[in-house]
C-alpha cells in the first residue's frame, strides 16, 4: 500500500531523517486542525516530482496527518469489532468495513479535495496523508471517488481505526531500528525472532503494517524463518486476550504463512479465527492454517477452491501433500473452473504433491488445445511421474509430437529427456550450445522442484513456433488449418477512433491519452466498448443507444477486438490477472437488456495485434503466427500460411 511503502522507505533511511518525521507523527494532538499546513500544502511545490516524494514533501504529509488525526479522533465513533474470542460481535461496522463518522471534517474534506484536484505533487502529498491518518480517511471516499488509481484506493485503508482514538496518536512508539546486519542475514533465527518479538509488543501503537512489510522483506527468501516454540506459545496468548484488538491479531496471523508448518502447534486457535466474522481476520487466520500443512488447512484450502479464491492468494501449496486426498478431488474441479490463473495454479499443485492418484487427472489437460498455459502446468506437473507411470510417458510424448503449440511441445520433449519442468520461456533459456549444455546440467543435479527461465520480457509477444507470413501476415493472407480448408482473412488491426455517445475516458482512465479504442454494434440496443490504453490496462463495457449516455462496466482488461460469430460475441485482449502472457479470449454473454457478463474461453498465443471473424471461426494473429478459435468445438487450430 502507498502508506506502506513510504513508511517502509523511511525505516530504510539515516537516523536524523527518520527522527524528523517520527517525532511529527508522534506529537500530540490537543490542538485543533492547523490551517497552516492545509495553506501550505496549497502552495506546495517540488521542481523535482518524478514520483516521489522528498524529504518536505514527507514531513508535510506527517503535520498534515497530526493534525487530522485530532479532528478525526474528536468526531469517530469507538472502535467496533467482533471477535470470536468474546463469544460476540460489538455494535456497529467492523475494521474491514471503516469507520463511521457523525461528519466529515472540514480539513479532511479539502485535503481529499487536493487529492483529487491538486498538481501530481499535491496529490502525492495528500494522498500520503490520507494514508497516515488510517481507516478515519475513508470518510474521504466521496471525494475521492473518481479516482480510479489504486494511489488513492489503497491511501484510505492505511492505519488501524484504534491507532487514531482519542488518545492513541499522542502514544506512537516507533520500532526500534533493525540493526544493519540484521538485514544481511535475513534468514538467521536471531534476525528474525528480533522482528517478531518486535511485533508481539502489544504497548505498540506505531503502525504495525510496516512492522508486517518488513517481516515480508526479511523473509521471502527463507525457506522458512525460525520462531522459537516459547515465542509462538506467547503468540497463542496474544491471540486468546480478548483485550487485544482483532486488527493486530490479524497483522500477527498475516506474519505466520512464510513460519509454514514450524507453526501447526497454533492451528486450532487458528481454526477459530477462520471463521470470524471480519472478512480480514478470517482469511489471515485461513492463509495461516493452509500454510500450516494440517488437516484443518487442507479444509480450507478446499473451501478456497470451490469459492473460486485467486491462486495469487494460494501458490505454494507442497505442505498439503500429506492430505492430497482431500485436497485432489477438488483441484480437480478447479481444473474445470471458469478461473484460467486457477487452472494452471491447480496442476502445478498436483504435481508438487507426488500423489499418483493426480497422473489421470494431469493427462486430460495436458491434451487441452484452449488452454495452453494450463497444458504447460501439467506437462510440468507430468515430468515427475514419466519415469515410473506410462500414463503419464504417453502423454508427454502425445504432446510432444502433437500439441499445436511449440513451446509446450518443446517443454514436454525436455520433460522426456531431463524427467523435470520447465517454467517459462523454453526459447528463451537457451540460445548457444554452452547454454544448452549448462541447462541440461543443471537439470541432472540442480533443484528438484524445477528449472526455471527468468523471462526478461513482461506483455511480449511469445514464441509457439507457430508459421510465420511475413509482412502479409500483418494485413491479410490465405491461410489454411489441418484438415485442409483455407480461407482469406483481411486483418483487423487496433486503431483509436471515437467511442459512440461517451467519452474514452469515461470508459477508462488508462486509455484517456494512449491505447486502442473498439466497438461493436449490437442491433439496435447499443455498443460493446473497450479500449486498450497504458501497460495493457483498459476497460470492456456496453453503452446502450437510448436514454442516458452513460457506460455499463462488464469487466477490466486491455480490449484490442471485439468481434460476433454466429450472433455470439467477443472480446480478446490482454488481462494478466487471468492469463499471465498468454492473450485473453472472453464470450459476452447478455444478462438483460444493458448487463453483460465475461466468460472465459480461450488462452491465446499472445496479446493479437489482429483480428477477424471467418465462416469458420475467429482468427487472431501476432508478429509470430495465427491461430483460428472454432467456437462449435471450443479448439484452438494453428494456421499455415498459403501465398
Amino acid at each position: 500500500m502507498i502508506g506502506r511503502a513510504f513508511a517502509s522507505a523511511l525505516l530504510q533511511r539515516p537516523s536524523p531523517y527518520c527522527a524528523t518525521v517520527l517525532l511529527a507523527l508522534a506529537a500530540s494532538t490537543a490542538n485543533a486542525v492547523q490551517p497552516s499546513s492545509l495553506a501550505r500544502l496549497q502552495h506546495y511545490h517540488d521542481p523535482a516530482y518524478i514520483g516521489g516524494l522528498d524529504q518536505a514533501g514527507v514531513t508535510l504529509a506527517a503535520e498534515l496527518a497530526r493534525d487530522l488525526g485530532a479532528s478525526i479522533a474528536a468526531t469517530s465513533t469507538p472502535c467496533d469489532a467482533p471477535d470470536p474470542r468474546a463469544g460476540q460481535r460489538l455494535r456497529g461496522g467492523g475494521n474491514g468495513e471503516g469507520d463511521h463518522f457523525a461528519q466529515v471534517p472540514p480539513g479532511l474534506r479539502d485535503l481529499a479535495l487536493l487529492a483529487r484536484d491538486g498538481t501530481p505533487e499535491q496529490r502525492a502529498v495528500a494522498l500520503f496523508a490520507i494514508g497516515l491518518v488510517g481507516n478515519g480517511a475513508r470518510a474521504a471516499a466521496p471525494f475521492i471517488e473518481s479516482l480510479r488509481d489504486p494511489w488513492s484506493r489503497t491511501a484510505l485503508s492505511r492505519v488501524t481505526c484504534e491507532q487514531w482514538t482519542a488518545g492513541a496518536l499522542a502514544r506512537l512508539v516507533p520500532p526500534a531500528a533493525m540493526p544493519a546486519s540484521h538485514r544481511e542475514n535475513g534468514c538467521d533465527a536471531a534476525v528474525t525472532t528480533w522482528l517478531w518479538r518486535q511485533s508481539l509488543d502489544v504497548q505498540r501503537t506505531w503502525p504495525d503494517d510496516v512492522l508486517v512489510s518488513q517481516w515480508g522483506e526479511l523473509v521471502q527468501g527463507c525457506a522458512s524463518p525460525t520462531i522459537p516454540a516459547d515465542e509462538l506459545a506467547i503468540l497463542r496468548r496474544r491471540l486468546d486476550d480478548t483485550s487485544v484488538s482483532l486488527s493486530r491479531k490479524a497483522q500477527w496471523m498475516e506474519m505466520l504463512p512464510p513460519v509454514g508448518p514450524r507453526a501447526a502447534s497454533l492451528a486450532d486457535v487458528l481454526t477459530l479465527y477462520a471463521h470470524a466474522p471480519d472478512a480480514r481476520v478470517a482469511f489471515a487466520a485461513q492463509r495461516a492454517l493452509v500454510a500450516t500443512g494440517t488437516e484443518a488447512g487442507a479444509r480450507v484450502f478446499v473451501e478456497w477452491l470451490d469459492h473460486g479464491v485467486s491462486a495469487l492468494a494460494w501458490r505454494g501449496t507442497r505442505q498439503l501433500a500429506p492430505h492430497s486426498r482431500i485436497v485432489l478431488p477438488a483441484l480437480e474441479r478447479a481444473l474445470d473452473g471458469a478461473d484460467f490463473g486457477n487452472r494452471a495454479a491447480a496442476a502445478e499443485a498436483i504435481g508438487a504433491f507426488g500423489d499418483p492418484a493426480g497422473v489421470s487427472i494431469l493427462v486430460r489437460h495436458a491434451l487441452r488445445s484452449i488452454d495452453w498455459p494450463t497444458a504447460q502446468a501439467a506437462v510440468n506437473a507430468l515430468a515427475g511421474f514419466a519415469a515410473t507411470d506410462a500414463d503419464a510417458k504417453a502423454a508427454l510424448r502425445e504432446v510432444a509430437s502433437g500439441y499445436w503449440s511449440g513451446r509446450v511441445r518443446e517443454v514436454a520433449r525436455l520433460a522426456l529427456a531431463t524427467g523435470r519442468g520447465l517454467e517459462g520461456d523454453p526459447f528463451g533459456c537457451a540460445q548457444t550450445p554452452e547454454q544448452a549444455q549448462a541447462r541440461e546440467a543443471d537439470a541432472r543435479v540442480g533443484d528438484k522442484t524445477g528449472m526455471s527461465c527468468i523471462r526478461i520480457c513482461y506483455g511480449c509477444t511469445l514464441d509457439h513456433r507457430l508459421a510465420e507470413c511475413g509482412t502479409e501476415h500483418r494485413r491479410r493472407g490465405t491461410y489454411a488449418i489441418a484438415d485442409g480448408r483455407r480461407m482469406d482473412i483481411r486483418w483487423n488491426m487496433p486503431k483509436r477512433q471515437p467511442l459512440p455517445r461517451v467519452s474514452v475516458e469515461a470508459l477508462s482512465s488508462w486509455c484517456a491519452s494512449m491505447g486502442s479504442t473498439s466497438t461493436l454494434r449490437v442491433g439496435d440496443d447499443g455498443w460493446l466498448v473497450g479500449c486498450d490504453g497504458f501497460e495493457n490496462d483498459g476497460a470492456l463495457a456496453f453503452v446502450p443507444a437510448k436514454g442516458e449516455a452513460r457506460v455499463v462496466p462488464i469487466g477490466e482488461m486491455g480490449v484490442v477486438a471485439l468481434l460476433e460469430w454466429n450472433h455470439r460475441y467477443f472480446a480478446a485482449g490482454s488481462s494478466p490477472l487471468a492469463f499471465g502472457d498468454a492473450g485473453a479470449l472472453y464470450e459476452l454473454v447478455r444478462r438483460d437488456a444493458s448487463n453483460w457478463e465475461a466468460k472465459a474461453v480461450a488462452a491465446l498465443p499472445s496479446v493479437p495485434t489482429g483480428a477477424a471473424g471467418t465462416p469458420a471461426g475467429l482468427a487472431f494473429a501476432d508478429e509470430r503466427g495465427a491461430v483460428l478459435f472454432d467456437p462449435a468445438a471450443d479448439a484452438l487450430l494453428p494456421f499455415d500460411c498459403k501465398r
